[in-house]
């Protein structure tokens, strides 16, 4: 985005240091009417609604939400990605001017009789779902996608990750392939990705791992436009990246984070393992 550059050449001034900042860079249409971002300008999640994505303003299911009131244990399955026969694809790191993504991987979810096929990964900082009002420093977000009787029905699963003294060895290769775009992320396939993401440990009990250890709730795409019926899968274990790793995202994308929403009569459902 060559204007956003020249913004921010204009900007920084007297030959000093830019100080990193939320980038709020639009580079696409999605539908709607009106181009859309992040942050307070007239384009970001408040002013969704009226840039022709009505249902972010008027759904009463939206996502993020806050996970703390509502909470019910719940008897839910065992997580895992299903990877083709002729492997996993070939991911590559792009930024679409809102949020870094990882797309490229094949791979299938089953969850609820439905088999979900993965579409992207998307990373946001810091994360969007909050638990107990607080934010993790990251959250991924696999996209998954089936459909029903015509209708494409989302499913995302979310990893969420703390700060650190030591990245966790998928986040290191994928800060290090930030960059131009597409940049394939070497040696790294998707088994190697749903290994470290379900099979992260709690930090207090080490045998739990995040394929049993979730939340489910029913919620929207937290971007436009916002469609409900989207299935939530919270990983309640979470992953780690150093601060340096961390900054390689943000200084891409700054903040991208849409506020939690209300989450009104919905009730969270927690796998609840109890060693």
């Amino acid at each position: 985005d060559e204007r956003a550059d020249e913004e921010g050449k204009s900007e920084e001034g007297g030959g000093e240091a830019a100080v990193p900042r939320p980038v709020v860079r639009v580079v696409e249409r999605v539908g709607g009417t009106g181009e859309w971002g992040y942050g307070p300008l007239a384009n970001g999640p408040a002013h969704w609604g009226s840039l022709g994505y009505p249902t972010c303003s008027t759904g009463l299911q939206q996502s993020p939400i806050n996970v703390e009131q509502r909470v019910v244990a719940a008897d839910l399955p065992t997580l895992a990605w299903q990877i083709p026969a002729g492997g996993s694809g070939t991911p590559g790191v792009v930024y679409d001017g809102r949020s870094v993504k990882v797309e490229g991987y094949e791979a299938v979810f089953a969850y609820d009789g439905l088999s979900y096929s993965l579409k992207h990964t998307v990373v946001h900082t810091p994360s969007e779902h909050t638990f107990g009002g607080q934010h993790f420093a990251m959250e991924l977000q696999f996209v998954h996608a089936a459909e029903v009787q015509g209708v494409a029905k989302y499913l995302v699963v979310s990893a969420f990750v703390r700060t650190h003294d030591e990245s966790n060895a998928i986040l290191a290769k994928l800060a290090g392939a930030l960059g131009p775009e597409g940049v394939p992320v070497a040696g790294v396939a998707f088994d190697e990705v749903a290994m470290s993401v379900l099979g992260q440990m709690e930090a207090v009990n080490p045998t739990v791992t995040n394929a049993q250890n979730y939340y489910k709730y029913e919620g929207s795409l937290t971007a436009p436009p916002c469609q409900q019926g989207t299935t939530w899968v919270l990983l309640k274990n979470s992953m780690a990246v150093t601060f340096a790793d961390l900054a390689k995202f943000t200084d891409v994308q700054g903040s991208n984070a849409r506020p939690v929403q209300a989450l009104g009569d919905r009730s969270v459902f927690d796998s609840h393992v109890v060693a």
